[in-house]
């Protein structure tokens, strides 16, 4: 039931608890009246916070216009607040001739003149607001309830479950970006197989399309090859003439796209008069305009976005797109100009929906499910592609046992395996039924291979296997009946686009859980991520002029790796791949030619540090010789100037400066280290400027700039030190946060922040500190839980612990740090018995008890720190007697037990 605020002046409170009455005779009884006993702000409330939270949880607000609501400050911030929220409003006039220009672009009810008509449009209006909240649709009976693993449709829209709240929220932010005029685009974000297109397609378009006042909604648009071709196939399909889509498409090219587009939109509002109607267009699967799109048609369809935002047309776009791509989105926005757009992140489904999920089609259509299964299958969808896999269960589970009326748990039980639990099994189970893999030649199961390598799967830039459409005609002939059969099974899907066939797979979760096909794409793994970059390479040379032909040629590995392909014949390239790769291949070997002289200087240089350094290290720990063979490497980079040049070559030259730089350091010449360090910051910032996609970049210099921090710190110069730590951490903060998923970008935000932390607590502003290793911690117990096995994780949780520990202990809370040291020391405790041959783990029991027992001293605690030195004892010992204390630990026995008899 709709949600139902009512906004009304005091001096009309008579007023508001009629129509309060009216509502609840006619079955709304989810109502916010703030002066009403039950309905309003309880005694003692704090009032104002009431209104601000029952405005956010209300699906409407109707207004009671008087001069008395328009004199009154909260009752305009209640219609201001619900406007910016995109509440659905509704302006009732209760005062003759009232004279006003709030909500006028909104059809306001007139109760002073025909009141019992008005009282009618506005029943008819909330009970089709109702039926949008509750999703009610009709249910065609000839469709399964459980579509499987492909994605909803409009028409499945009845059993489409377990995201209202989601729903819900994207059509407030498109009331708003309508009402208000905000962004022209809204990016639906999420991680694949979070359900994108479903919710999309079956949950918020289906709802959208019963607002006929407010929304005119196109079909979804899948980009493909040709986005803007497909954008005027959907415009002149929703207007009745798809005989007119090559004319418009043509028209969209040219320089009469904006009028083109115009003149559609009015025609599309023009035969229901839907003049207040703002246009949807909808674009699934959005990634495919950086992936499948011919880059001047994705670069086409922003412009004219750009265009409609700027003249103002009555048109919003949504696009539903994996967070991954969203870099590459902001790339192109950016490219374009000023297109405004905003982000919806939808977040992985709740494993307590689950349940929604099965029992809500199940519902729809009587079938009964039993309590087990529905617990049996929350349980197992607590992995990754739960979602695509859950709904492939069962659409299986339906077909096999359904016909009885009812879903056991014994029936969920036998699509497992004993390796596998049913959501894991049954697409492995019913891949292997459809191709029985064992019973094929040699010669078909290639073909088969070939297909899926490269043509229906690809490796996109995080280095992930996603999907991709294929020519059906492209792929090998002998293939061709085993793909059938797999679409058949529902694994694959074959349509035309455009007259010709294409298939693809049905979800991305088939590469990851059918283990034939997924054994192919780890062999393989080389071969896609190289492929992938070579389309992605001669793309870029195929845009360059003639004149600069030359720099986009391949170059390194990626030619080495090409020119095998090329040699040993392998499928999969086209014909301008070839021709690419063997041109870049003559004109590296000419290249070479010219690089001669620089390689002797080169080996010169090599001959040097494999002999001379070899002879002049043999006294261990000469750092004056080491320093002296990298300043050597740092001339000889100096004098290649711009002669050779790279991405690669360039990190070198950096990374040498750091080497000779860490060097300096450790000599104590702090003032030369930070000129070097600064020399290699400024090539690190140059880089990644040039290139802010390039990961290894900016991870580069945000070490970089930590080392800069040292020496400040180590010269006393906080304050700098701490910008520096500032720079480091925001870089390290921004590629943590494009890529959660990445363990290696959280822990060198951990160590960021860490770095900072130690800043503030030299500083003595401890109430900072504890709130940056707070951080830290936080990240470093996100990986120790995700990867117990991690030794390294539960290391850094231990050091995190320890560091947040010295704080408390410096701002005098003994009993927190106490138990703060002490999962720090379990931690350590639970490494070294792993692992007892570990002196370093070993080393950190050790620390873990010191700092106990300096607790235990602060307190007056004789008897327990005697006991962590005696612990510490035990362990130091056996260190001791077997040599394997180094050089800083060799005083700690010592040390320990002159404590513990001073103490006796």
């Amino acid at each position: 039931m709709a949600k139902i605020f009512i906004s009304h002046s005091s001096k009309d409170k008579a007023e508001a608890l009629q129509l309060m009455h009216w509502l609840e005779s006619h079955g709304f009884e989810s109502l916010f009246l703030d002066s009403d006993a039950r309905h309003g702000i309880a005694a003692g409330s704090e009032w104002e916070k009431v209104l601000y939270r029952e405005t956010q949880r209300s699906h409407a607000l109707i207004c009671l216009l008087s001069d008395h609501w328009l004199a009154s400050q909260w009752c305009g911030f209640e219609f201001m607040q619900a406007r910016a929220l995109g509440k659905t409003i509704f302006p009732l006039r209760i005062q003759p001739g009232l004279q006003t220009t709030v909500a006028a672009d909104i059809q306001h009810l007139d109760l002073t003149k025909d009141r019992d008509d008005a009282l009618q449009r506005l029943h008819a209006q909330l009970t089709e607001l109702t039926l949008t909240l509750q999703q009610r649709f009709d249910w065609d009976k000839t469709r399964p309830p459980y579509p499987g693993m492909l994605a909803f449709e409009a028409e499945d829209a009845p059993v489409f479950f377990g995201r209202d709240h989601e729903t819900n929220q994207l059509r407030e932010r498109l009331n708003q970006h309508r009402t208000l005029g905000n962004a022209s685009v809204l990016l639906m974000l999420a991680a694949s197989g979070a359900g994108k297109s479903s919710l999309l397609k079956a949950g918020l378009l289906p709802r959208l399309r019963r607002d006929t006042r407010h929304w005119l909604v196109l079909e979804a648009l899948r980009p493909e090859r040709e986005p803007l071709r497909k954008l005027a196939q959907v415009l002149a399909t929703a207007n009745g003439t798809p005989q007119h889509a090559a004319e418009l498409y043509a028209q969209l090219q040219g320089e009469q796209a904006l009028p083109a587009l115009r003149d559609y939109l009015e025609q599309l509002r023009t035969p229901n008069a839907q003049w207040d109607a703002s246009v949807l267009l909808s674009i699934d699967q959005a990634e495919e305009l950086f992936t499948t799109a011919e880059p001047p048609q994705t670069q086409a369809l922003f412009q004219l976005l750009l265009a409609a935002q700027q003249a103002k047309l009555p048109l919003l776009t949504l696009m539903a797109m994996r967070s991954d791509y969203l870099a590459a989105l902001q790339a192109q926005v950016s490219a374009t100009g000023a297109l405004e757009t905003s982000l919806f992140a939808l977040d992985p489904l709740p494993l307590e929906r689950v349940s929604d999920l099965i029992r809500g089609p199940a519902g729809v259509v009587g079938l009964t499910v039993e309590d087990g299964l529905v617990t049996a299958a929350t349980r197992d969808a607590a992995t990754a592609d739960a979602l695509p896999l859950l709904a492939f269960a069962l659409r299986e589970l339906y077909e096999r046992f359904g016909a009885d009326g009812d879903l056991t748990l014994d029936e969920y039980h036998r699509l497992g395996s004993e390796r596998l639990n049913p959501l894991e099994n049954a697409v492995q189970h019913k891949a292997s039924a459809a191709i029985q893999p064992d019973r094929l030649g040699e010669a078909v199961q290639q073909a088969l291979r070939d297909a899926f390598i490269p043509h229906l799967v690809r490796v996109n830039d995080a280095g992930d296997y996603v999907r991709q459409a294929a020519d059906w005609e492209a792929l090998p002939a002998a293939a061709h009946p085993l793909l059938d059969k797999l679409t058949n099974a529902r694994l694959l899907v074959q349509r035309s686009v455009n007259g010709i066939k294409r298939v693809e797979v049905a979800h991305e979760a088939l590469l990851r859980h059918w283990q034939l096909l997924n054994g192919w794409l780890r062999e393989e793994h080389d071969f896609l991520l190289g492929k992938q970059q070579l389309e992605h390479s001669l793309r870029e040379w195929q845009r360059l002029p003639n004149a600069h032909k030359d720099k986009g040629l391949l170059q390194g590995i990626a030619l080495e790796r090409a020119r095998e392909w090329l040699f040993a014949n392998r499928s999969g390239l086209s014909a301008d791949e070839r021709a690419y790769i063997q041109h870049s291949h003559q004109a590296e070997e000419q290249r070479q030619q010219r690089l001669e002289a620089m390689l002797r200087e080169a080996n010169t240089l090599i001959n040097f540090i494999n002999f001379d350094l070899r002879d002049k290290l043999k006294p261990i720990g000469r750092l004056d010789i080491m320093q002296d063979i990298q300043s050597r490497v740092t001339a000889y980079y100096r004098n290649l100037g711009d002669s050779v040049q790279g991405a690669e070559l360039e990190r070198q030259r950096a990374t040498n400066l750091l080497q000779q730089a860490d060097t300096l350091a450790a000599q104590g010449k702090l003032p030369e280290a930070e000129k070097l360090y600064r020399e290699a910051i400024q090539s690190y910032e140059q880089r990644a400027d040039n290139d802010p996609s390039n990961t290894d970049w900016q991870r580069d210099l945000s070490v970089s700039l930590e080392k800069i921090g040292d020496i400040l710190t180590a010269q006393g110069k906080l304050d700098d030190a701490k910008a520096v730590f500032e720079k480091s951490r925001t870089i390290a903060q921004t590629l943590a946060d494009n890529d959660p998923s990445n363990a290696g970008w959280q822990r060198d935000l951990a160590a960021s922040l860490s770095k900072m932390g130690e800043v503030l607590t030299a500083q003595g502003k401890l109430d900072d500190a504890k709130a940056v290793f707070e951080k830290d911690l936080a990240i470093a117990q996100t990986l120790a839980d995700n990867d117990p096995s991690n030794a390294g994780w539960q290391r850094d949780l231990a050091a995190s612990l320890s560091k947040m520990g010295e704080v408390l202990t410096a701002q005098g809370k003994l009993d927190d740090a106490k138990a703060v040291f002490e999962k720090s020391r379990d931690i350590a405790q639970t490494l070294a018995d792993n692992d007892p041959s570990n002196a370093g783990w070993q080393a950190d029991v050790v620390v873990s008890h010191a700092k106990l027992m300096f607790i235990a001293l602060e307190k007056g605690n004789k008897e327990d720190a005697q006991k962590h030195i005696k612990a510490a004892l035990l362990v130091l010992e056996p260190l001791e007697k077997a040599g394997l204390l180094n050089a800083s630990q060799q005083d700690w026995p010592e040390d320990m037990r002159k404590r513990l008899k001073a103490l006796e």
